[in-house]
């Protein structure tokens, strides 16, 4: 099973001298994303639909097993909300498929208003060539019915798997992949903070837990709490990449932590960090890492 990790964009200023060098210029940083992350989501697209030489530049820009996937424009679905579908589409599809074999997940991402209607997403799925992969992502609840369900599988579309501040989409197999995006927002939005070598990656993926991550295979090394129930509300390396800081969201107390001994770990990653020893009075339980932005691609239907 391939699994492919990446964010929901790369053009974030407060990325620099976090994630991107100080004196990279941005222009550049798409190139650095793409060292470093196998995949990616415009989001370009939704608001403005790019003009067909920028797809061609970015594919031009990344590696040859990048995949690019792209939210489609809020005219098909937020304006015509599906309905006369096959214009949108088609003149989607003429710019974005200048990525060609880059070209990843198509993401209909619905309004919240939008009740379901079976006939108008087959009408706007059948649209799409059977190669081009489509992910669907409904934000009402009446999407999530044995009807839909057929309609993608019929389609080979995906629905996209989402775990959001206050709720979680259902997990449904009704393609050979699928895409997983993680948006926590509100009071717990999830935040992303690099180390000073853009190596490892800490996330805080819920109100009191952290996690950090190695960038470039996505794995989850360590994961951490704040004591006495605190709130986490931020997450800041030092500048060597030694220590933790972890600030307490409501308190806005301070936790300073060594990072965990995972000499044995980074070695086996190629890393060469001399980690001080993780303090002993502290725990430290692996788990899986939270996804950010994820094309799964199992070659055969997912198992239960």
């Amino acid at each position: 099973m391939t699994v492919l990790v990446g964010t929901s964009g790369w053009q974030y200023r407060d990325w620099r001298g976090r994630f991107y060098p100080e004196r990279l210029a941005q222009s550049r940083w798409l190139e650095h994303y793409a060292s470093r992350f196998a995949t990616v989501e415009s989001n370009n697209a939704f608001y403005r639909l790019p003009d067909p030489h920028t797809f061609v530049d970015w594919s031009a820009r990344t590696p040859a097993d990048f995949v690019m996937a792209v939210k489609a424009s809020r005219f098909l679905t937020h304006v015509k909300r599906l309905r006369d579908p096959a214009e949108p589409v088609r003149r989607f599809l003429q710019h974005a498929g200048h990525l060609d074999a880059k070209l990843g997940p198509v993401l209909l991402q619905l309004p919240p208003t939008l009740r379901a209607d079976a006939g108008l997403l087959d009408a706007t799925l059948e649209c799409f060539p059977r190669a081009v992969r489509v992910a669907v992502e409904p934000r009402h609840q009446s999407w999530f019915s044995d009807q839909i369900v057929e309609v993608l599988r019929e389609r080979a579309a995906a629905l996209c798997l989402t775990d959001r501040a206050r709720s979680r989409s259902p997990v449904w197999r009704t393609a050979d992949w699928t895409l997983a995006w993680r948006l926590k927002r509100d009071d717990d939005a999830t935040g992303l903070t690099f180390a000073p070598d853009s190596r490892l990656l800490a996330v805080r993926a819920d109100k009191g837990e952290m996690r950090l991550l190695a960038v470039e295979s996505g794995r989850a090394l360590a994961s951490f709490e704040l004591p006495n129930g605190h709130l986490l509300g931020g997450v800041y390396f030092s500048p060597g990449g030694s220590q933790l800081a972890l600030r307490g969201g409501l308190s806005g107390d301070v936790f300073i932590m060594n990072l965990p001994n995972l000499r044995v770990r980074l070695a086996q990653m190629g890393l060469d960090w001399d980690l001080p020893p993780y303090p002993a009075e502290q725990s430290v339980s692996l788990g899986a890492p939270p996804p950010l932005s994820v094309i799964i691609d199992t070659g055969a239907p997912l198992e239960e």
